[in-house]
């Protein structure tokens, strides 16, 4: 059987879509990458090195602008549901069977964005984290 995506957003509106997803996606990588390279060096280097200081101010910077797009996206997307509960009319209500993936796909993008919110208290006590050192 074969799901069929159904979507009343316009073409921009999906291409803004695609895009705030892949920016929310891309600050969330960059965020991921920056807190290994935190635990690494906690690991590895002196837990005062200046190394270490300037890697926790990146991670801080990249939690930001994880922060940003993940709103957003969220913002775009619960605007999106308000503009299509505000349009019931009955054609539009005719038309819910058919948008069910369309809103499955945003309420699992919520609900993603809600549950994978990034915390800094990454092991920055100075211990470490890596398999190798326990």
């Amino acid at each position: 059987m074969r799901l069929i995506y159904v979507s009343h957003r316009t073409p921009a509106e999906d291409a803004q879509f695609r895009q705030l997803r892949a920016a929310y996606e891309d600050a969330f990588r960059q965020w991921s990458s920056q807190a290994r390279l935190v635990q690494s060096l906690l690991c590895h280097s002196d837990p005062d090195s200046a190394e270490i200081r300037d890697a926790q101010s990146r991670l801080e910077v990249a939690l930001a602008i994880y922060r940003q797009r993940r709103d957003s996206l969220a913002e775009f997307i619960l605007a999106q549901s308000a503009v299509r509960k505000a349009s019931g009319s009955a054609a539009t209500r005719a038309a819910t069977a058919s948008t069910q993936a369309s809103a499955s796909e945003e309420s699992a993008v919520l609900r993603g964005l809600r549950t994978a919110e990034p915390s800094l208290s990454l092991r920055m006590t100075g211990t470490c984290a890596c398999p190798a050192a326990e």
